[in-house]
């Protein structure tokens, strides 16, 4: 464990998805806790539990379709999954700025999906790039730590968005996390080219 800690400080490529990682589990984490919330402040109440129930099953459908349309992207871009990651990234923080904005129910519904549309798509390329770029006999390892660091990332999030929104407003918090959405995209941006890169 302690040699995959090191590698994963001192090898830049992994430094820094670790680190990618670590800020999407922190700034998603307000989305999730406080997207309910949120409705209910839209809708003025929570008796149209309908709406509650298609936002969530939009969720995953959304993040569906983002797995489903990766690959066509990738290949728009010639395989550049740097590019790609940033601008999804970047995309993900503009977009949870404008969701945050909403007081009708409609676009708010949309946005939400949209932003899980972008989530959706950045999950293979990330992916890709961490295991291209971890040795065999501590890929076990290193994957784990990279899940330990996303997971601290949401704890963090759950806590100091919770507070935030508590002190000041849940647009508020979806700010914070919307600018630490669209700061993480330079952890993308600052990757070394990838040999399958074309």
């Amino acid at each position: 464990i302690s040699d995959a800690f090191h590698y994963g400080l001192k090898n830049r490529i992994v430094f820094l998805l670790v680190i990618a990682s670590c800020a999407w589990g922190l700034s998603i984490s307000g989305v999730e806790l406080l997207w309910q919330p949120q409705t209910k402040q839209i809708l003025g109440s929570d008796t149209q539990t309908w709406i509650f129930g298609l936002l969530g099953a939009g969720y995953f459908a959304a993040s569906a379709l983002g797995n489903l349309i990766v690959t066509p992207i990738c290949k728009r871009f010639n395989n550049n999954y740097r590019g790609v990651l940033a601008g999804m990234r970047f995309l993900m923080g503009s977009t949870l700025i404008i969701l945050a904005l909403q007081v009708n129910i409609f676009s708010f519904i949309g946005l939400y999906w949209v932003l899980f549309v972008f989530n959706g798509i950045m999950n293979s390329p990330h992916a890709a790039l961490f295991n291209n770029n971890i040795p065999e006999q501590q890929r076990s390892t290193l994957l784990s730590f990279e899940s330990f660091m996303l997971q601290i990332g949401g704890l963090i999030g759950s806590v100091v968005f919770g507070y935030i929104s508590k002190l000041f407003s849940i647009s508020n918090a979806w700010y914070i996390g919307a600018m630490i959405l669209a700061l993480s995209s330079l952890c993308y941006v600052f990757l070394p080219k990838q040999d399958q890169e074309t």
